[in-house]
This record gives C-alpha cells, structure tokens and sequence, in this order.
C-alpha cells in the first residue's frame, strides 16, 4: 500500500499572526507535502515571503485556494504559489488556460461526472469529501489524476481513506496551538504498515 501525503489546509478566518506562529513547526513532517492558503486571508508582502519561505525549507508547496468564480488574484500572489485550487470546472478552464503547464491546478468535486470533467479541463488533481469512501474508491482505480480526501480530522477517518487510494489527505487547522494533537495521530495512522 502507498502511504497518502498530508496536504494542510485552513479556514478564510485564520489571522496572519496564528499563520506565521503556529503554522511552521507543523510543516517539518515529512508526510506533510502541500498547504493550501486562502486567497481571502490577507498577507503583507512581507508575511507572504516569510511564509514562502518557511514551506519551502520543508518542501511543502504552497496551494492558492480561490473562491467561486474568482478569475483574477494580484499578480505577488500568483508569483509566489507552486499551484492553485478551485471549487468547479469552470474556474478550472479558466485558470488552466492562464496557466497551461506552470501551476498545479486542482478542484473539489461532488460527483463522478465533475470529476471526469474536471480531469478533461486539465485538473492536475481532483479532491472528493472524505466521506464518499465509494467515489474515493472509484477514483483511485479509473483515474492516473491524485485524488485528495477532503476535510480529514482523525485517525480513523486518515485510514479509510488511505485505505480508498487516496493519495493526499486534506487535514483542516486551526492554527490555534493545539493542532499538534490532531495532526500526529493522523501521521501515525498513514504511517502504519
């Protein structure tokens, strides 16, 4: 079995502060691989590099979450990131002929019809709910696109989607001090042989 990587994730309310402080020590595992920042949070450009910076050391690449129907972002943004996420397909289209080749460019799907027009838009990969263990499944044997499980918070969730294929797992911070004690059990978990 192929251990799934950790992509992080947080909500459009964290502030910079809890970004810059809580964030980095979480980085410096290496089954973290991606963290996607929300295009609502705003950075200086200062907080921005800092941040940059820190991903990087860990390489962990930096995921520029955007919001339905958001078709532009300003362009020290789109300098700094290694990729984009979309919530549909039209967004998708969008970005990908912005950026044929230079982002990694993936988007959240429902259901099997928006994932396969997800992959034929040019999806670099495809994220279902963590839930749908079936359309994880499903995915993970029709599909050569990586497909994330979205929303993962324990152990036992982290296992049956690893268990479905995925190949990411997307664990939500709160960046709040505490997150030590949800991302370690989850490491564990996919970790197990």
């Amino acid at each position: 079995m192929s251990f799934a990587e950790l992509y992080l994730s947080v909500n459009s309310a964290t502030s910079s502060c809890a970004l810059l402080e809580h964030l980095p020590p979480l980085l410096a595992h290496a089954e973290v691989t991606a963290f996607r920042l929300p295009s609502t949070i705003e950075l200086s450009q200062h907080s921005l590099t800092r941040l940059v910076k820190e991903l990087h050391q860990q390489d962990v690449a930096l995921i520029l979450g955007l919001e339905d129907g958001k078709r532009d972002c300003p362009a020290h943004l789109l300098n700094a990131i290694d990729g984009l996420h979309v919530n549909n397909a039209d967004d998708l289209a969008h970005w990908r002929k912005k950026f044929p080749d230079t982002l990694q460019i993936g988007t959240s799907c429902q259901t099997r019809d928006e994932a396969m027009l997800a992959g034929e838009q040019g999806a670099d990969y495809v994220a279902f709910p963590h839930n749908e263990t079936e359309l994880l499944k499903w995915w993970s044997n029709v599909a050569e696109l990586p497909g994330v499980a979205e929303g993962v918070s324990t152990s036992s969730e982290a296992s049956t989607a690893q268990s479905a294929g995925v190949d990411f797992l997307d664990v939500r911070l709160n960046l709040d001090g505490k997150d030590a004690a949800l991302l370690f059990p989850i490491i564990a978990a996919v970790s197990v042989e």
